[in-house]
């Protein structure tokens, strides 16, 4: 039987008197108690109300804001039940150690990230990020995927399918045809990265700048051109909408005289040396992906290899030990 002020040492099955490395094999006991159940969903677990438990030393739980992209890491709990030297350190050590494990959770998503995609743009390996950053008043931090983008989209709603599954993400450029096309008669435009009409990108992709080009050949882009101090453009005529004709003779006639002689296929294409090339293929259906980014295990795998090391380190450092 234990003695008072004595906690077994886990590693050995030894028993620990000295008060700093009883406490520091409390910390990590607590610890393990939780390491099976590290996933929570934010809008069924209130950790302010589930703090006194005293079971933990914090918990990853989904964001309500984008359940598939978002994985907070809660500290709150780690401060309850413990003696006074322990909630003067406890709130700089669960801030620090919340923090670090985010820098880890980032780093083993954005990897994930190569491993799962064979194309990734910078602008996508930085759409990870930190929204808040843990203090001692609010130990708690957040990893996401950025929400918010420029001229261009968001990649939290580009990758979210990719996440999940489901509908593929509908981007700028396929709401703008579907709106401001005449006569648009399909459901997605698909790239075809490997068409000699193809102008790619450093990462083997269609250039970002093509889809504008495309866009205003086919006229797609006429409410912003009426703004400018010309009427003509530099894509004009180098490109072409041709829809799914069907039994439309005039459509017929007229697509064939471009085709020269027979109906081109669906979708947008480049004029070169009087010749169409297709660039995008149109589909009847917005097409469907499967899931191919596990964030969600990614982020609770790096938390559980990485949260108690780092707060085994800090602790030993906060308590002048480094290299015990």
């Amino acid at each position: 039987m234990l003695q008072g002020g004595q906690t077994p040492c886990a590693a050995k099955g030894l028993v620990v008197t000295d008060p700093v490395t009883r406490r520091l094999h409390l910390l990590q006991a607590l610890l393990a108690m939780r390491r099976r159940s590290l996933l929570w969903c934010k809008s069924d677990w209130d950790p302010l109300g589930a703090a006194g438990s005293g079971a933990a030393l914090g918990v990853f739980f989904l964001s309500t804001a984008m359940a598939t992209d978002s994985i907070t890491f809660d500290a709150t709990a780690l401060v309850k039940g413990l003696d006074v030297f322990a909630k003067v350190q406890l709130p700089y050590l669960a801030a620090v150690t919340v923090n670090r494990t985010a820098e880890a959770v980032k780093k083993a998503l954005r990897n994930e990230m190569y491993d799962s995609f064979t194309y990734v743009s910078r602008f996508t390996a930085n759409s990870l990020e930190q929204t808040h950053f843990a203090t001692k008043a609010q130990p708690w931090t957040e990893v996401g995927i950025k929400e918010y983008a420029g001229k261009g989209n968001a990649a939290a709603k580009y990758l979210a399918p990719q996440i999940t599954g489901g509908l593929v993400f509908q981007t700028r450029f396929q709401w703008r045809l579907k709106s401001k096309v005449d006569g648009y008669n399909g459901r997605y435009m698909l790239p075809l990265h490997n068409s000699p009409a193809a102008e790619l990108g450093e990462t083997g992709r269609i250039r970002a700048s093509q889809y504008v080009k495309a866009l205003y050949g086919i006229k797609a882009m006429e409410d912003i051109r009426a703004n400018a101090t010309t009427d003509k453009y530099r894509t004009s005529g180098d490109y072409v909408y041709v829809p799914y004709v069907g039994a439309n003779k005039t459509q017929q006639k007229y697509f064939r005289a471009l085709g020269k002689g027979r109906i081109p296929n669906p979708g947008i294409h480049r004029i070169k040396a009087a010749n169409l090339v297709q660039l995008f293929k149109q589909l009847d259906q917005v097409p469907m992906v499967e899931k191919r980014y596990d964030f969600v295990y990614t982020a609770e795998l790096a938390t559980t290899n990485n949260v108690q090391k780092i707060f085994n380190a800090e602790f030993l450092k906060t308590i002048g030990r480094p290299n015990a």
